[in-house]
């Protein structure tokens, strides 16, 4: 796992690719309360997944995704989140494949210039075309 540059060991002091449904969290440098802007890259993927970025308080972010990948793909991604009271956030992969994960801090976003929808550091999807709960109707040209 390589994060702005620098190899976090995830045991043994080796680096080791990111299990199906494991989570690595890790520091971001952003003050309290800001949100952490994160470009987010898998690279050698063994099968076709997803992630999800969040902060270090959320155990599971739910059923949302900042991030796609597919086999020996390079996906990057800007993902964003609040760190946790540990200053961390944390990328959740889904159940379906292994990777390893390029994380780079880009910038933050001071606390006072944004607001959560839900009151919570957990997103939230609002549409799915795939099921039914879409589509965007294209706007009318007058």
């Amino acid at each position: 796992l390589i994060v702005t540059g620098l190899v976090l060991p995830t045991g043994g002091g080796a680096t080791a690719p990111v299990p199906p449904s494991g989570r690595v969290c890790f520091e971001v440098g952003v003050p309290s309360g800001d949100v952490a802007v994160i470009n987010l890259t898998p690279v050698l993927a063994d099968g076709v997944g997803s992630g999800v970025l969040s902060s270090s308080d959320v155990d599971f972010p739910g059923t949302v995704s900042n991030v796609n990948y597919d086999v020996g793909s390079v996906d990057p991604n800007l993902a964003f989140a609040v760190p946790g009271a540990d200053g961390q956030v944390c990328f959740r992969n889904n159940d379906r494949a292994e990777l390893d994960l390029v994380a780079d801090s880009v910038a933050s976003i001071a606390a006072d210039s944004w607001t959560v929808p839900t009151g919570s550091d957990s997103p939230v999807r609002v549409l799915d075309t795939r099921d039914g709960s879409g589509p965007i109707e294209p706007e009318s040209e007058s």
